[in-house]
This record gives C-alpha cells, structure tokens and sequence, in this order.
C-alpha cells in the first residue's frame, strides 16, 4: 500500500489532487492509509469509501465528479506509472490541445517494476492519433494510462458495464474528440488483461467479450448515432466476436498439440 502512493504519486507537489476510491474493502486498507496520510502530512487527499462493493465503474465515475483538476488520469491499485508519464502526458495533451490520451502499457512483474518505472525514455516522443471509427475494431490503451482534460469529464463510466467499461467511454469520447496515443510504455500492470493475452482463454476473457457485446449494443441503441454509424458498430461488434472465437479456437489447437507433444515425449522415454 505504502510503495503504490508513495511510487505513483508527488505526494507534495502544490497543484496536485490525489482520489482515492475505496470500493468496500475487507483488509486493512483504508486504515492503512489514514495513517500513511496522518505520518506524511499529506492535506492533497481524498479517500471516498463505498458503502458496498460497486465495481469500478461506479468507484471511477465518484473520482470522476469530486475531482477538481484542470487534467485528470486513472490508477488502479495493481497498476503503476512511469516516473515521467504524467508530464509528458501533460506536455503532448497542451502542445496539442487535446483532451483524451493514452500511452502503451506493458505487464511487469512486481518485483521489476523500479527498473521498469526509471527506464529511460527516447528524446523524440512519438505518438498516434486515435480516431473514430478505427477505435471500434482494436482498443487503443489501458485505463491506468490515460489522461483526460476536465472539459469531458462529463462522460461517465457506463454502470450497467461490468467488463469493457473503459473501451466503451473511450468510443463515445472519440466519437467527437480527437484524441492519440504515446507510443511508449509508461504504464506498468502486473496482471495481463484483454490487451495483451493475445492466446488465453479464461472466464476473464469471456466476460470482457461479454461486457465488449454489452457495450457495442448500447450504442447501437442510442440515437445520437446515425444509421451508418450505427452499421459500423454492428460491424466491429461482429468482428470482435469473431476475434474472440479465433483466439478460444487457437487457444485449443495449442493445447491439443501440447497434449499429443507430452504423449510422444512420454512414449519416447518408454
């Protein structure tokens, strides 16, 4: 607890506000920072706590109405920052007055993380514009790497979404704001998610594609889209159907081949 506020945040830097969600917890967490707060005599905090368990979404959108920042990011508690995301973030978004950016992330293991975070970073930053509707057939980046400018701020987290949330603010966004990525992992997550499991098959992976058909048929269902958009979403609601299924069926094929792989070994040594 102590090493996630101490790495992601400037504790004492004027300007800035920390938000921390508590999502009803059953450990010692929100103890254990009143007392880190108490020690370090941080007065830039907020801890809000849920009355229940209401899943990130809700957790999100409370930081989301409380915060009083010109820019705003997301950190999870298993994910972390580069130690300069937040001011190069912050350098991309004025030079182009944008209001939504993300960076590339990449899965760590906890004990890597100090030598990921220090990693030097090129002196030519690169980055890509991420546009409606190519946004609808790939998800551009991981929430813990995004940064927003207040004026959106507005768009909420959709509640109903249990998985695929993020991807699905992120369509709406982009829908009428530019936005781009940073084309360097400046977010760590010790956990792989939908972006990067590119060949597993789990209960995760199916309840993301889940929330992915959720959220592609609530914008189907909203009027503000017109009838051709309204096919494009379909369209990519059909092609990341059929990702899923090819990624289950490429799943099984390996597994098929390292079953007859161990026989062949096994009877080998027989």
């Amino acid at each position: 607890l102590k090493m996630f506020v101490a790495r992601s945040f400037d504790i004492n830097k004027p300007g800035t506000e920390i938000i921390i969600v508590d999502d009803h917890s059953s450990d010692n967490t929100v103890q254990g920072l009143k007392l880190y707060f108490k020690k370090n005599r941080v007065r830039n905090a907020s801890l809000l706590q849920n009355d229940e368990n209401r899943g990130p979404s809700y957790s999100r959108n409370r930081g989301l109405k409380r915060a009083k920042g010109e820019y705003i990011a997301f950190l999870d508690a298993d994910d972390a920052w580069h130690d300069r995301k937040i001011i190069l973030q912050l350098d991309q978004m004025k030079k182009r007055n944008a209001v939504l950016c993300g960076t590339r992330h990449q899965v760590v293991d906890p004990e890597d993380i100090e030598m990921a975070a220090h990693s030097s970073v090129p002196p030519q930053i690169k980055v890509i514009p991420i546009k409606w509707p190519e946004i609808l057939f790939k998800t551009p980046f991981a929430t813990p790497s995004v940064m927003i400018h207040s004026c959106i701020r507005h768009y909420l987290f959709n509640e109903k979404l249990k998985y695929a949330e993020d991807y699905n603010l992120w369509i709406r966004i982009t829908h009428q704001y530019p936005a781009f990525r940073i084309e360097i992992p400046l977010t760590f997550t010790f956990k792989h998610d939908y972006l990067t499991a590119q060949n597993s098959l789990s209960s995760r992976l199916v309840s993301m594609q889940m929330g992915n058909f959720l959220g592609f048929w609530s914008l189907i269902r909203q009027k503000q889209y017109s009838v051709p958009e309204k096919l494009l979403l379909f369209s990519a609601l059909l092609f990341s159907g059929v990702k899923f299924f090819r990624r289950g069926y490429e799943k099984i094929i390996h597994s098929f081949c390292g079953l007859r792989l161990k026989k062949n070994l096994s009877q080998t040594m027989k």
